[in-house]
């Protein structure tokens, strides 16, 4: 490996959001990026992981109010003049598609804003959050943030890149929806999905709109755009980051035949389900599913809508509730995990698919968002007082890696 990917915190850079900066965050970054570099490794840097100060949201909502873009790009401003003469790769935002409906559709993600009780894919229940607009907000906010974006690229470009050298993009969440069956209906819901969840944040960019799919369902609750955001938009990537860890099947519903409360998980017509026919998609359970051929099918979806546009697998890799710390270490599971996706994935680059390297999901053990300690992900295993062990899925990529079986898992 010769990459590594981290984050930084806003949160830390500028404790009241905006205003003066924090020169201990400043210097702890530096000295994080340094080492990095000591090691050989190559820096690949996110500025927002579906976090921000708590003051922004209680001063003006957050991402709901368009301060938001601004406070975002004076920050991107600070961390570029901060650290660009080391950072060659800069993510803006991750999963800011997946963020922008589960935070303000559910009430699983901060800020939780939702309408009340709407029963939707699954037939799982939203949350009974005390504000929100589930027809509205996740909208707004995803404008926002596709703004945001902007606006920091074309300071980047403008101010920044010729001097530094650094390429700029962002990490989305693909989950692929595979159409259950081979009708129309099926088929037209797992574009749909994808169209939700991918065109949302991609076709602004690269067409100058929102896909058709979400302007027909969502109509006048889906913001417009004007003519300067769209120039601004126009081409604001030198490369997409993904995120793809499972798939599922897409088949047709509507909603709306129950329910009379709008909402963007149901704008999309469609329903999924992890089984065809009683077999399941892939090996797991909970409708978390290792999908090897499902990386494959996202790249290259992404070389046939998107012109083959430059590609990182930003992450993919898989959780597993964690019970012992003997049973943790033997990690066959996640062994096979990721050797049957490289292989798919390397059969993609070998077909043609523009992707330029991949970070495993992850190094290290962490404390997962909303699910703390009880999932591990890492390739090592940390104990409760922090020790490091490697699990057989680390020497696994160390045998694969240092035998050079293939070129994925670096930059």
């Amino acid at each position: 490996m010769n990459s590594y990917r981290f984050s930084l915190a806003w949160s830390r850079i500028y404790p009241n959001g905006n205003g003066e900066v924090n020169q201990v965050a400043i210097d702890h970054y530096n000295k994080v990026i340094d080492d990095v570099l000591s090691l050989g490794l190559i820096p690949m840097v996110t500025l927002w992981t579906q976090d921000h100060p708590q003051v922004l949201e209680d001063t003006y909502g957050g991402a709901l109010n368009d301060q938001f873009i601004t406070d975002f790009v004076d920050y991107a401003d600070t961390c570029f003049e901060a650290f660009g003469d080391r950072v060659k790769y800069w993510i803006t935002f991750d999963e800011p598609n997946d963020w922008a409906g589960l935070a303000y559709s559910t009430n699983q993600n901060p800020p939780g804003r939702c309408t009340a009780n709407i029963k939707g894919q699954m037939g799982m229940n939203y949350g009974a959050c005390p504000d929100g607009d589930s027809g509205t907000e996740p909208y707004i906010v995803g404008h926002h943030l596709l703004l945001a974006h902007a606006g920091a690229v074309d300071l980047y470009r403008s101010k920044y890149q010729a001097i530094q050298n650094g390429s700029i993009g962002f990490a989305l969440w693909f989950r692929w929806i595979e159409p259950l069956t081979y009708t129309l209906e099926d088929m037209g819901a797992a574009q749909r999905a994808t169209d939700f969840l991918m065109g949302w944040f991609l076709d602004p960019i690269f067409f100058g709109k929102y896909p058709d799919s979400m302007q027909e369902l969502v109509g006048s609750r889906l913001p417009s755009f004007t003519a300067e955001q769209i120039a601004q938009l126009n081409g604001s990537l030198d490369f997409i980051g993904l995120n793809i860890q499972t798939a599922l099947y897409g088949f047709e519903t509507d909603f709306y035949l129950t329910q009379n409360k709008t909402c963007y998980y149901l704008d999309w017509k469609t329903n999924v389900t992890g089984y065809r026919d009683g077999v399941a998609i892939g090996v797991g359970k909970n409708n978390d599913f290792a999908v090897p051929w499902c990386i494959r099918s996202a790249v290259e979806y992404i070389k046939t809508h998107y012109n083959n546009f430059p590609m990182f697998i930003t992450q993919t890799g898989i959780a597993y509730n964690f019970h012992s710390a003997e049973e943790t270490i033997n990690d066959d599971e996640r062994v096979e995990y990721f050797m049957t996706y490289y292989t798919e994935l390397l059969a993609a680059i070998r077909d043609g698919v523009n992707v330029k390297g991949a970070y495993a999901w992850s190094l290290l053990d962490g404390f997962e968002f909303n699910l703390g300690l009880g999932i591990r992900a890492g390739i090592f295993y940390v104990d409760d007082e922090y020790k490091r062990y490697p699990r057989k899925s680390a020497l696994w990529f160390k045998e694969m890696l240092s035998s050079n079986v293939t070129a994925t898992g670096v930059l």
